[in-house]
């Protein structure tokens, strides 16, 4: 008799336990959908221009009484962390490329071909990068190739492989020049709700004027005042430099400017050996249009520095 109830009990405890399992199996379920839920509802929100902030406030809702489930399956209270403290703010340099942009999620597919097409808005921005995104539909799904297409009808081709591409998982392509995007199809098997298509923009093209400040010299006394050119300005070809004397002492004498390019190419010019007093300009003409990585000038006497104006 003992044992036939100790049988039983077990029974009863294993039974529990495998109902705990499929319950947490099933709420985890519900929250990966409503998840996705409120991602599509915020996508139309946002890009679309949809009006669907009840769905998104009723999807919010669902959410934290799913998780509330799930935390109450496994007998914890999750307790929020401490407010982080502020990071400063990140200052992004003149040259530093865009931030990655959304573009918009590819149509519905299985085994079969997942299109996007630009709008007005996404049209006209060049991209030099492309990345596809696996955000809903089967746990994985496996990417065949990625072909862009641009509004001029060049076709870009890439073969993936065919690997698995989970939830939150991408590939990113680039471009062999920045193109305006037409149409984007990913060739895939198994089932997805739609890719995400994000894209890296082409830096803008600096609008130079004829004549750039490139900079000031180091201070000099009888040696060399040197000046590296900033990164914008490095891929700018210059055919005159003007060096403006700043100060110092009554005047000094430039024998050579040495000046070393993005070639590898060093160029020696002999200047007239001129007196340049305090804001006056020596004009040099280069041999050739170059590409000033870096430049030093031999000057006699004290300066407090060579402004250096480029002239393309």
């Amino acid at each position: 008799m003992l044992k036939e109830i100790t049988f039983v009990a077990i029974l009863l405890l294993t039974a529990t336990a495998w109902a705990g399992d499929a319950e947490k199996i099933a709420l985890s379920d519900e929250i990966l959908s409503e998840a996705q839920n409120l991602f599509r509802q915020t996508h139309k929100n946002v890009y679309a221009h949809q009006n669907t902030k009840d769905q998104m406030i009723e999807s919010l809702a669902s959410l934290k009484a799913l998780v509330h489930a799930y935390e109450m399956q496994l007998n914890i209270k999750i307790v929020p962390p401490p407010p982080a403290e502020p990071n400063p703010p990140v200052v992004l340099q003149p040259d530093a490329p865009p931030p990655p942009t959304y573009l918009g999620l590819t149509s519905p597919a299985k085994d079969s071909n997942s299109v996007y097409y630009t709008d007005q808005r996404t049209r006209k921005i060049p991209y030099q990068k492309i990345r596809v995104e696996h955000t809903s539909g089967d746990a994985y799904v496996r990417m065949h190739t990625i072909t862009v297409i641009s509004t001029s009808g060049r076709q870009y081709e890439f073969n993936v492989g065919g690997g698995k591409f989970y939830l939150g998982d991408g590939y990113e392509v680039d471009l062999a020049r920045p193109e305006f995007i037409s149409e984007i199809r990913v060739h895939i098997q198994h089932q997805t709700g739609g890719l995400r298509i994000t894209g890296l923009p082409a830096p803008i093209p600096a609008q130079l004027p004829t004549v750039i400040d490139l900079g000031t010299t180091s201070a000099a006394d009888d040696g060399y005042a040197t000046l590296n050119t900033r990164d914008i300005y490095r891929n700018v070809k210059f055919r005159k430099l003007q060096l403006k004397n700043t100060g110092g002492e009554e005047y000094i004498r430039c024998y050579t400017v040495q000046i070393n390019t993005f070639t590898n190419e060093s160029i020696t010019i002999t200047t007239p050996q001129t007196k340049v007093r305090p804001g006056e300009t020596l004009e040099i003409d280069l041999p050739h249009p170059v590409q000033i990585r870096s430049l030093s000038a031999h000057v006699q006497h004290r300066t407090t520095g060579l402004q250096v104006q480029g002239i393309r």
